[in-house]
């Protein structure tokens, strides 16, 4: 989307953070610690930005300074709050990755209690984000001229089903935005600002929002909405799009509009497609269109594996009009990932770990598989996942009633070409 040129600042090598968290962790240090950091990936697209919350990423129960240790390489912190810092790739940032390193000191004691770093992942595009990360990615709404609805969720990156997502006004303190207006959720998917008497006078706003799990809310992210009376006719953001199609199943149908962004940034709507075609037709396969939807249907005398296959489409609403491709991986080898079930008994006199060897029943068409062919679509809920070396663990970390099950779910991806997920079950006794 459009970026608004604001005015940025360096951001200074310390961020002093006193706080003292309700919530309990364990983590691998010192026993006084008891410290554990979570929501230290984050995701950015290469023209846009992430907020990351330095507070909200460290649970302890103890007061402790936060400093940042070293600068990113790849582009800028900028200070928006006490904690509170965004990160802009530079204009000359790839598609890759960057970071920086943070220290955590004891406030009274000032020894330093743990050593960590945030990993940050440079996109081209949403389909560039981890698999099983949440980013929230921000909106600008223009035209502001009285109450209007933001739907925040339409663009954010969310990787399981919308429904377990919660939305929060993020303001900590009384001093965080919005400044000139109000906000509130409305079912839990709509953010309704109302502009207050001095957005007149200065004729724009911000505020910061916070999406969450509700199943684990250490899966969390931060995103800015800028809100103006400026009028900003429209735009288009047409968007690459992969698919995997199975040689036996002959055909896929492709939703290649689901990801594309033609909105009326003034009106905050979807624009009229006025017009959708394809400009350069597959090789491989016959096609047609019915209701902005193409099907693919694969040429009967292909028996390649793993052959790749491209069209290109153009859309036009009452905007514009913009162009991208859809990408078909063609594979004769369908991916089986097949549900396990394990048992752990509990005690309580010790750590209990127990090997989750996953991929031994999967099948992935003779291809050898290690952990990195593992994509997580949920976590754990009374234990954690590691990977010491070539397989998975599960350690249970509280103590939970007799029969509990613990489970999440993944696939198993070769390239592009990923399973249905199945689930692994941990039966606790």
């Amino acid at each position: 989307m459009k970026q608004p040129n604001f005015s940025q600042f360096l951001v200074t090598i310390l961020i002093a953070l006193l706080f003292c968290a309700c919530d309990t962790f364990k983590d691998e240090v010192a026993p006084e610690a008891d410290i554990q950091i979570t929501g230290k990936e984050v995701f950015v697209l290469s023209n846009g930005n992430t907020i990351i919350d330095m507070k909200s990423m460290v649970k302890t129960t103890q007061q402790v300074r936060v400093e940042i240790t070293s600068q990113p390489a790849k582009g800028n912190l900028d200070e928006i709050q006490k904690g509170l810092v965004q990160y802009t790739p530079s204009a000359a940032a790839a598609k890759g990755t960057d970071g920086f390193n943070i220290s955590i000191f004891s406030a009274k004691e000032n020894t330093l209690l743990k050593k960590d770093t945030v990993r940050i992942v440079i996109g081209d595009s949403p389909t560039d984000a981890p698999a099983t990360g949440l980013y929230a990615q921000g909106d600008e709404v223009y035209g502001v001229n009285g109450s209007i609805d933001i739907y925040p969720l339409k663009n954010d990156i969310i990787p399981f089903d919308p429904s377990l997502i919660r939305i929060v006004i993020w303001r900590p303190e009384t001093n965080y935005p919005p400044y000139n207006g109000t906000a509130q959720i409305i079912d839990n998917k709509i953010i309704r600002y109302i502009p207050g008497p001095n957005f007149t006078v200065d004729k724009k706003d911000k505020m910061v929002y916070k999406i969450y799990n509700v199943n684990d809310t250490t899966q969390f992210s931060f995103a800015r909405i800028y809100l103006t009376n400026e009028d900003y006719s429209c735009q288009t953001d047409v968007i690459d799009d992969y698919y995997t199609l199975f040689a036996a199943d002959k055909s896929i149908t492709l939703d290649v509009l689901s990801n594309d962004q033609l909105e009326d940034a003034k009106a905050n709507t979807i624009n009229f497609i006025k017009s959708f075609e394809i400009t350069k037709a597959p090789k491989h396969g016959n096609i047609s269109v019915v209701d902005n939807k193409i099907k693919y249907t694969l040429i009967n005398d292909i028996f390649l594996n793993d052959l790749v296959d491209t069209l290109t489409y153009k859309v036009c609403s009452t905007c514009n009009c913009g162009s991208a491709k859809a990408i078909i991986t063609i594979t004769t080898c369908k991916l089986e990932a097949v549900a396990d079930n394990f048992e752990l008994i509990q005690d309580p006199a010790k750590t209990v770990k127990i090997n989750l060897n996953v991929l031994d029943n999967d099948l992935a068409c003779g291809a050898k598989l290690d952990i990195s062919n593992i994509r997580l679509y949920s976590r754990f809920a009374y234990g954690k996942l590691e990977s010491p070396n070539d397989f998975y663990t599960y350690q249970l970390t509280e103590k939970v009633p007799t029969n509990t099950v613990d489970s999440l779910s993944y696939a198993i991806c070769i390239g592009n070409n990923c399973s249905q997920p199945a689930t692994v079950k941990i039966k606790i006794k």
